[in-house]
């Protein structure tokens, strides 16, 4: 039995699974750096060359002044 199955069982409404396939995915993005995205291939007339995209890591800096901004206010 799963923790899904026994939360579904006991009455309780858990989020989907498909939810937690992101987690990575969303704590990549967090962190800064994202495969998919800030590794790529450019061509330069002769071959493919490897590079890869700045990253600001705005999520993660956005997230901390947000956290600041509740801790103000709540207190």
């Amino acid at each position: 039995m799963t923790v899904f199955e026994y939360l579904k069982k006991r009455g309780f409404h858990p989020i989907s699974e498909s939810f937690y396939i992101h987690i990575n995915e969303w704590m990549d993005w967090y962190g800064g750096t994202v495969a998919n995205f800030h590794k790529y291939k450019v061509y330069n007339g002769c071959q493919s060359v490897k590079c890869r995209r700045a990253t600001l890591g705005i999520a993660k800096k956005s997230m901390r002044g947000l956290g600041e901004y509740a801790h103000e206010r709540a207190g």
